[in-house]
């Protein structure tokens, strides 16, 4: 059976070379020689339905199975993950509190010591203010912690298109195709060329 596809297909390749529209017959046989086409089309898919539905109950089988052993450690990583990011969102918040009231101890003491006239010391402790404390939390050897940012859309009108040059909002191209459908390709859309084409459909 399979041979004798690639035998058909062979055959239209051979006779699409002869294929040339200049005028109203030679577009209806063409026309007849693309349904010729889509009816051999069919005739292939239907022999590999069946094998590809027997294929795709057994890939559905052994995805379940892999599935119902998974489900349970996935659960539990996620916990885990849970509580560790939890932790360790906790202690950055510690040590960002730790720099602001550290900085802000040490720009009154310094203002203080520049009053008294000891100018010094003052730039002594000024020169101490870069050092940030660091976490507390233990580098495992394996576990990566990535800074993750949760964004919420407040008024979506005011969003722009860019920042710092990187686009924020992309083009829904198929509601601009919904709108040139609607008014037969007649709207006008800054910086969007509408092109009307012509699509072929056949059926089988």
């Amino acid at each position: 059976m399979e041979q004798n596809f690639e035998q058909s297909n062979l055959v239209v390749i051979e006779q699409a070379k002869d294929i040339v529209i200049n005028n109203n017959e030679d577009y209806t046989k063409a026309s007849e020689f693309l349904k010729q086409i889509k009816a051999q089309q069919k005739v292939i898919t239907d022999h590999f339905a069946d094998m590809k539905e027997q294929a795709h109950k057994a890939h559905k089988a052994i995805c379940d199975k892999e599935s119902g052993y998974l489900k349970p450690l996935k659960a539990v990583e996620s916990q885990i993950k849970t509580l560790m990011s939890n932790y360790s969102t906790e202690q950055e918040k510690r040590r960002l509190e730790a720099i602001f009231a550290a900085t802000e101890a040490k720009e009154k003491l310094v203002a203080q010591l520049m009053e008294a006239g000891q100018e010094d010391m003052a730039r002594e402790i000024e020169e101490t203010m870069t050092a940030k404390p660091v976490s507390e939390i233990d580098n495992i050897s394996g576990i990566t912690t990535l800074d993750n940012y949760e964004i919420e859309i407040v008024d979506e009108t005011k969003v722009p298109a860019y920042i710092n040059g990187v686009e924020i909002r992309t083009i829904d191209v198929n509601a601009i195709k919904q709108l040139a459908k609607q008014t037969n390709g007649e709207i006008k859309i800054d910086g969007i060329k509408i092109t009307k084409t012509k699509s072929i459909r056949v059926r089988s």
